[in-house]
């Protein structure tokens, strides 16, 4: 992986600009509003190239959490669809299994 910053700044111990994964998960920090949820933590770095520069800020990590929700919506959506009694070519019920 490449660098983590935080809004937009580098983190580093001696300025005061690092956050423990902890401190994120539990919001007791000075830098996010509220507590974010692991898996959205990992959905957030998940989504980066492990090449690029990764910033977490507010911003970002609110941004994941929409996606990453909309992305449970749209499995659970999944989950309740029912095949058509029309012929075609789709098979729906091997899709979901894979």
């Amino acid at each position: 992986a490449n660098m983590l910053t935080l809004n937009n700044k580098k983190m580093s111990k001696s300025t005061g600009n690092n956050i423990l994964p902890g401190e994120i998960i539990n919001g007791k920090n000075n830098f996010f509003s509220k507590p974010i949820s692991a898996e959205v933590i990992r959905f957030f770095i998940l989504q980066a190239h492990y090449r690029s520069i990764v910033d977490i800020s507010e911003e970002a990590l609110e941004a994941s959490e929409k996606g990453y929700n909309r992305l449970l919506s749209a499995l659970e959506t999944i989950k309740k669809i029912t095949p058509s009694t029309k012929t075609t070519d789709f098979d729906v019920i091997s899709w979901k299994e894979k």
